[in-house]
């Protein structure tokens, strides 16, 4: 005979650990990176009648990431089609620190508007690193030009 008091109890104790793990998770990398993309003020996307949206994360979207030796912060770069009718691509660009509870979006790169070229080289205070821009004569799809951007880490 099974004793449902004994097993109702053990039913009861996964659930609250169940729930006690998923409230002390911590939010990952990838997971702020959307969420500050899809709510950002700074980012915004297009419909097909020209109207602003919220921009979404799609199969259009390409995301790098870049995190710090000791993992404590991070550089996000989307690249994304910000009007469905076209196919111009945006970028921009987002610094995240790692804390207690998980990554938190600290302050978007509002200057930056291509798309990286290379590594991030991180510092104590700065991160180093390179964007693809076009040089005089350069193909829209193609840019050959660099610009490097050195910018506080907070």
């Amino acid at each position: 005979m099974l004793d449902v008091t004994r097993h109702g109890a053990c039913f009861a104790g996964a659930v609250l650990l169940f729930f006690q793990a998923g409230a002390a998770s911590a939010i990952d990398l990838p997971e702020a990176v959307r969420a500050w993309f899809i709510t950002g003020r700074s980012i915004v996307c297009v419909d097909p009648d020209g109207n602003d949206r919220r921009c979404s994360v799609d199969e259009d979207t390409h995301i790098e990431l870049r995190r710090s030796p000791d993992a404590s912060r991070a550089l996000a770069f989307v690249t994304y089609l910000p009007d469905p009718t076209g196919n111009a691509t945006a970028t921009t660009a987002a610094i995240f620190r790692a804390g207690e509870t998980g990554w938190r979006h600290v302050r978007t790169l509002t200057e930056v508007r291509d798309p990286l070229a290379g590594k991030v080289i991180f510092s104590d205070r700065t991160a180093t690193f390179a964007v693809a821009v076009p040089r005089r004569g350069d193909a829209h799809c193609c840019p050959t030009g660099r610009k490097t951007y050195r910018v506080g880490l907070p």
